[in-house]
């Protein structure tokens, strides 16, 4: 699991597998004749296999993975006061992405998933992320972003949709199925949606915690 910031991605849940094989058992039979002879048992086979489901989003390790939105200035400044500029007035404003944990293209994290059980459900929540105030609830409202405006686009083998497209769809309730037996693999990417000069400063995010539950 990894620990994530602004737009961030809670990674990782992996619910464990066991596949047991039952004992063999059989009976014994003697026929003593003077004739053609048959001698017939009876034997049990059986092959028990558990419920299993697995779900990675971003790390591969017990680190959680973070997705981060920048705002600055384009081109970049350097801090503190007087600097000289001779650019335009006021300079724009961009939002970039970077991600930790590990280290990708800016965005972007991979998800990969598998199930032997039909009926498999995709889904995330948002809870609080220590030292960010929580994403806004929708679009962007009173300088806060968005959770709506943080789409996350999904591509990659047999890969799953994100639930509800973006960090909107975060609810515990919206849902992507899971295939059954096939083994999804791809990539998550959180794009921002929002106008960089629309918000205010500060810091803003959740952690996003997804699940992978079976009936």
């Amino acid at each position: 699991m990894q620990r994530p910031r602004v737009a961030v991605a809670r990674l990782g849940l992996v619910l464990l597998w066991t596949a047991l094989a039952s004992p063999v058992m059989a009976d014994t039979k003697v026929v003593i004749a003077s004739g053609p002879l048959t001698a017939s048992v009876d034997l049990k086979f059986t092959v028990s296999i558990s419920k299993y489901v697995s779900l990675r989003v971003g790390s591969a390790d017990a680190l959680m993975s973070s997705v981060v939105f920048t705002v600055g200035f384009n081109p970049a400044q350097p801090g503190g006061n007087g600097q000289p500029y001779s650019g335009a007035i006021s300079p724009p404003l961009v939002v970039t992405s970077s991600t930790t944990n590990p280290v990708t293209a800016a965005g972007a994290l991979t998800m990969s998933a598998f199930t032997n059980m039909g009926g498999t459900q995709l889904t995330c929540s948002l809870s609080a992320l220590g030292g960010a105030t929580p994403l806004a609830s929708g679009g962007t409202a009173a300088g806060i972003p968005g959770r709506s405006e943080v789409t996350v686009n999904s591509t990659g083998t047999s890969v799953v949709a994100h639930p509800g497209g973006s960090l909107g769809g975060c609810n515990g309730t919206t849902f992507t199925a899971v295939p059954m037996l096939v083994f999804v693999t791809g990539t998550f990417t959180y794009v921002p949606g929002f106008a960089a000069q629309t918000l205010l400063s500060g810091v803003y995010g959740n952690v996003v915690t997804y699940s992978a539950t079976t009936p």
